[in-house]
């Protein structure tokens, strides 16, 4: 099973994963990567232009892999624009500032050349008002079974939730 769009496993191959690393017992690290304001930057430049924000994250996944080579790293695309990163824990928060550095590093040649001088754009919100709405940022919540074991998927659902929440309060998180 894989997401059409970055070729990336999808949710059931990510919950056989997840589940696979919880039953070994073995310390391991979880990320959920989501991406802060692409609702706007979607409705603003189109779909296509938002497959291609959603593959600039693949395309970064990728090249950290390759250029890190983390022992045991496993990406997943859940779907939209939420990932997934499951690691050995020994250089887990190294790789994920990696991908959050890269992803900043990047993401503004995806903007017209005006909305990057900006810093943003203007956006109709889901009030009908308009908005300045910062460039596209991403959000990365991450659990080190060492200090938070979970015991099933579900619970693990949950504190991933939880922390994914506690992200996107975090301006530039």
């Amino acid at each position: 099973e894989v997401n059409p769009l970055t070729g990336f496993p999808g949710n059931g191959s990510i919950k056989q994963e997840i589940r696979r690393r919880i039953d070994s017992k073995g310390p391991f690290g979880v990320a959920y990567l989501d991406l802060d304001n692409f609702k706007g930057y979607n409705d603003r430049y189109g779909f296509d232009a938002g497959d291609r924000m959603i593959l600039l994250v693949r395309d970064i996944l990728e090249a950290v892999d390759r250029d890190l080579k983390p022992p045991e790293f496993f990406y997943g695309h859940i779907g939209g624009d939420d990932f997934v990163v499951l690691g050995c824990v020994e250089g887990f928060p190294e790789v994920l500032e990696e991908i959050r550095s890269r992803f900043d590093d990047q993401v503004c040649a995806l903007y017209a050349e005006e909305d990057r001088r900006e810093g943003g754009i203007e956006v109709v919100n889901r009030s009908g008002e308009w908005v300045f709405q910062p460039i596209v940022s991403i959000s990365i919540a991450a659990l080190d079974s060492r200090r938070r074991p979970v015991a099933d998927l579900r619970e693990l659902s949950e504190v991933a939730a939880e922390l994914k929440k506690a992200a996107k309060r975090i301006p530039g998180s």
